[in-house]
């Protein structure tokens, strides 16, 4: 007869079938549990791309928007800037338009109306005389 610690091999015959055929089963749902977990992941994954693409080109969209206001501000700033020049002018010529000898002055000039008794002489323009 020959002892189990001779160096002669067997085969190692299953005791328990049920438990080996639980732990195969435990290993199959561990398996199955991994690729549920990669699948989700692959699609989480695949979401959260997406939804960082939309919010990247959401933000260059609303840059290229700001940097057009800002370009269209100092465009109006500097229309502003001319119109408020021009106003204040317009007041200047309408305050003048009340004064009678600024009046006087505009017609002798431009439509070379005389006061009675007065005399124009037109003299060229390169004499200094």
């Amino acid at each position: 007869m020959t002892s189990p610690r001779s160096g002669s091999k067997r085969s190692v015959t299953a005791l328990y079938p049920e438990q080996q055929r639980a732990e195969e089963q435990k290993e199959q749902y561990r398996k199955k549990q991994q690729r549920g977990l990669k699948r989700r992941l692959i699609v989480f994954g695949t979401l959260m791309a997406v939804l960082g693409i939309v919010a990247i080109s959401i933000l260059i969209s609303q840059y290229t928007m700001i940097q057009a206001k800002d370009s269209e501000i100092a465009e109006l700033e500097k229309e502003y800037a001319e119109l408020s020049t021009e106003e204040k002018q317009l007041l200047q010529d309408i305050e003048n338009y009340n004064d009678l000898d600024y009046i006087g002055e505009v017609a002798r000039t431009e439509y070379y109306f005389t006061k009675p008794g007065e005399t124009i002489y037109k003299v060229p323009p390169g004499s200094s005389d």
